[in-house]
């Protein structure tokens, strides 16, 4: 279930990579995509808690998918049908993923209701610079931070979506990039360059 200011790969959200093929089928010590025991869960499927559940190692929470909390895939061989590759919503990370919904992305981008989220259990479960932080009881990989400006993602076709704020992991001595509660509910506030806002 998501928390209403749960974390960030928001624009870090902003966060957390694992990377594979677009094909469903892997396999573990414990079982195979294909349904044995400890199969990976292929693109689409859902609940995961972390990437390593995945066929495609990546693991995403973002509230307006069905199922909110599901596995992916990096795109690039490209995406499975009733998939496409969003590049903007873990722009700040270098993420792209097979997201669940039409062939093609929305023409723009809508704040999100709540943060997406990257599930993790430490910081193994997160790829490159990202550590797994704590933020009001929910771990998610997300950026580290020194300064507010390592939390700003990047702008997308003129659209600039700031949810993230830099603040304490609550779960260890370090900053990290969390959701700015500011910005909710009324997420237009943290939106820049979205017509109509």
């Amino acid at each position: 279930m998501m928390m209403t200011h749960s974390f960030a790969r928001a624009c870090s959200i902003a966060l957390a990579l694992g990377l594979l093929t677009p094909a469903c089928e892997a396999s573990n010590e414990d079982g195979d995509a294909d349904g044995g025991a400890g199969a990976l869960k292929p693109t689409g499927e859902g609940p995961c808690e972390e990437p390593d559940e995945c066929a495609g190692l990546v693991c995403v929470g973002i509230a307006t998918d069905s199922p909110p909390i599901y596995c992916t895939e990096p795109c690039d061989g490209g995406c499975p049908s009733g998939f496409y590759c969003d590049t903007s919503t873990f722009a700040l990370v270098g993420l792209d993923f097979c997201r669940v919904g039409a062939d093609e992305p929305p023409p723009a981008p809508e704040p999100p209701p709540e943060p997406p989220r990257l599930p993790c259990n430490d910081d193994d479960d997160c790829d490159g610079d990202l550590v797994c932080a704590t933020f009001q009881g929910e771990r998610d990989c997300t950026i580290p931070c020194a300064a507010e400006a390592n939390c700003t993602p990047p702008t997308v076709g003129g659209v600039t979506i700031d949810v993230l704020t830099c603040a304490a992991d609550e779960g260890a001595d370090r900053d990290v990039c969390v959701p700015d509660l500011a910005c909710y509910p009324n997420l237009s506030s943290c939106v820049d360059g979205l017509p109509g806002v």
